[in-house]
């Protein structure tokens, strides 16, 4: 009965050594910059800018803004979209090597098509990993569902940065499983502040 306090308090201290550290190679801190080249009915590509920051331990605010620059689709030429999400995360390593992530965000998307505009609000919900595959490889995985007025999907991310220095890493991502079947390839460098 004398070794249940010790026991207790042996094993609040793992588990808060445990949760407390993080694999230091992976920041939430950083500034993406990119395009995004993208199979879609509207545009065929567009500028991408994204950041997250850690606010607390282990959570984070982040945000995205993607700005349409060219349609060569059937659409017409003017047919611009702009979409931006901003939101909060919260990470938590499960092994030295890993993250596992989960994320709320807000969405907005505007759609301008000759004099048609279209605005359409809604959120994402979405899980995901991050982990080192050494030390200048980290490779990416997630899961996302988006509801809004005109859309109900689960998209897939998957993706990976390379180290091209201490701060800066470029990357490349595929979003694929968009109920309209869209896909799009993104380009980026990132800067880990």
């Amino acid at each position: 009965m004398k070794k249940s306090p010790i026991l207790a308090i042996c094993t609040l201290s793992l588990f808060s050594f445990a949760t407390s550290v993080q694999a230091n190679t992976i920041s939430y801190d950083y500034m993406d910059v990119g395009y995004s080249f993208v199979n879609d009915s509207v545009v065929s590509g567009g500028v991408i800018l994204s950041g997250s920051y850690d606010i607390y331990d282990n959570v984070n605010v982040l945000g995205n803004l993607f700005i349409s620059t060219s349609s060569d689709k059937p659409a017409p030429k003017d047919a611009e979209l702009t979409s931006y999400t901003i939101g909060f995360g919260y990470h938590q390593n499960i092994s030295e090597k890993m993250d596992v992530f989960a994320e709320a965000l807000l969405l907005n998307t505007d759609v301008t098509v000759g004099s048609l505009n279209k605005d359409d609000t809604g959120y994402i919900a979405a899980v995901g990993v991050r982990s080192p595959l050494n030390e200048n490889v980290e490779l990416l995985g997630r899961i996302e569902r988006r509801n809004s007025d005109a859309l109900s999907e689960t998209v897939f991310t998957f993706g990976g940065l390379y180290k091209y220095s201490e701060k800066t890493f470029l990357g490349l991502k595929l979003n694929t499983g968009a109920g309209d079947g869209s896909e799009a390839l993104t380009a980026s460098v990132r800067w880990n502040f």
